[in-house]
Protein backbone atom coordinates (compact mmCIF):
# COMPACT_ATOMS: atom_id res chain seq x y z
CA UNK A 1 0.00 0.00 0.00
CA UNK A 2 1.36 3.62 -0.69
CA UNK A 3 1.11 6.17 2.19
CA UNK A 4 1.29 9.50 1.89
CA UNK A 5 3.74 11.61 3.24
CA UNK A 6 3.77 12.22 7.22
CA UNK A 7 4.25 15.47 8.37
CA UNK A 8 7.00 15.51 11.19
CA UNK A 9 7.91 19.08 12.03
CA UNK A 10 5.49 20.60 12.85
CA UNK A 11 3.59 17.93 14.59
CA UNK A 12 0.59 18.95 13.25
CA UNK A 13 -1.96 16.54 11.10
CA UNK A 14 -2.21 17.32 7.47
CA UNK A 15 -4.08 19.79 6.31
CA UNK A 16 -4.17 21.95 9.48
CA UNK A 17 -3.47 26.03 9.45
CA UNK A 18 -0.99 27.44 11.56
CA UNK A 19 -1.50 30.84 13.12
CA UNK A 20 1.87 32.59 12.08
CA UNK A 21 2.96 35.93 13.77
CA UNK A 22 6.34 37.04 12.82
CA UNK A 23 9.02 38.25 15.42
CA UNK A 24 11.62 39.51 13.51
CA UNK A 25 12.02 41.06 9.62
CA UNK A 26 12.92 37.49 8.33
CA UNK A 27 11.44 34.14 9.01
CA UNK A 28 12.56 30.61 8.18
CA UNK A 29 9.47 28.05 8.52
CA UNK A 30 10.87 24.28 8.21
CA UNK A 31 9.47 21.06 7.74
CA UNK A 32 10.08 18.03 7.89
CA UNK A 33 7.95 14.81 6.70
CA UNK A 34 8.51 11.30 5.90
CA UNK A 35 7.44 8.75 3.48
CA UNK A 36 6.28 5.58 5.18
CA UNK A 37 7.98 3.61 2.13
CA UNK A 38 10.81 5.20 2.27
CA UNK A 39 10.61 6.99 -1.40
CA UNK A 40 12.03 11.09 -1.77
CA UNK A 41 9.56 13.25 -1.37
CA UNK A 42 9.06 16.53 -3.45
CA UNK A 43 8.20 20.20 -1.64
CA UNK A 44 6.00 22.43 -3.61
CA UNK A 45 5.72 25.81 -1.66
CA UNK A 46 2.76 28.58 -2.75
CA UNK A 47 4.00 31.98 -1.99
CA UNK A 48 2.09 34.86 -2.07
CA UNK A 49 2.02 37.06 -5.19
CA UNK A 50 5.27 39.28 -5.31
CA UNK A 51 7.14 38.38 -2.35
CA UNK A 52 10.64 37.57 -2.75
CA UNK A 53 11.15 34.12 -0.78
CA UNK A 54 13.74 32.07 -0.94
CA UNK A 55 13.21 28.67 -1.06
CA UNK A 56 16.58 26.12 -0.45
CA UNK A 57 16.91 22.81 -2.04
CA UNK A 58 15.30 20.09 0.30
CA UNK A 59 17.66 17.79 2.23
CA UNK A 60 17.29 14.33 2.21
CA UNK A 61 18.03 12.44 5.67
CA UNK A 62 17.88 8.75 6.20
CA UNK A 63 14.66 6.74 5.91
CA UNK A 64 13.01 8.80 3.95
CA UNK A 65 13.14 11.79 5.92
CA UNK A 66 13.15 14.79 4.48
CA UNK A 67 13.46 18.70 5.31
CA UNK A 68 12.41 21.70 3.35
CA UNK A 69 12.68 25.45 4.57
CA UNK A 70 11.35 29.02 3.15
CA UNK A 71 12.67 32.48 4.26
CA UNK A 72 10.15 35.25 4.30
CA UNK A 73 10.44 38.61 4.79
CA UNK A 74 8.49 40.63 7.14
CA UNK A 75 6.71 42.16 3.94
CA UNK A 76 3.62 43.98 5.27
CA UNK A 77 2.48 42.82 1.90
CA UNK A 78 2.42 39.42 3.29
CA UNK A 79 0.08 40.11 6.47
CA UNK A 80 -3.45 38.48 6.71
CA UNK A 81 -2.40 36.08 3.73
CA UNK A 82 -1.62 32.19 3.76
CA UNK A 83 1.40 30.84 2.89
CA UNK A 84 0.97 26.36 1.18
CA UNK A 85 2.89 23.77 1.51
CA UNK A 86 2.41 20.77 -0.85
CA UNK A 87 4.32 17.37 -0.05
CA UNK A 88 3.79 14.25 -2.59
CA UNK A 89 5.67 11.11 -2.73
CA UNK A 90 6.40 9.47 -6.24
CA UNK A 91 3.24 7.59 -6.02
CA UNK A 92 1.16 11.34 -6.39
CA UNK A 93 -0.08 10.74 -2.31
CA UNK A 94 0.30 14.37 -0.88
CA UNK A 95 -0.12 16.22 2.64
CA UNK A 96 -0.69 20.17 2.89
CA UNK A 97 0.25 22.44 5.64
CA UNK A 98 -1.05 26.28 5.79
CA UNK A 99 0.09 29.33 7.99
CA UNK A 100 -2.13 32.35 8.30
CA UNK A 101 0.26 35.27 8.48
CA UNK A 102 0.44 37.90 10.38
CA UNK A 103 2.70 40.92 10.18
CA UNK A 104 2.27 43.06 13.54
Amino acid sequence: MDLPPEILVPDVAPGTTILYPFVSSVERIIVVAVDPEGESLAFVWQVPAGIDAEIPPPVELEGGITSSEIVLPADPALDDTTLALSIFDPGGNDADIYWDLVIP
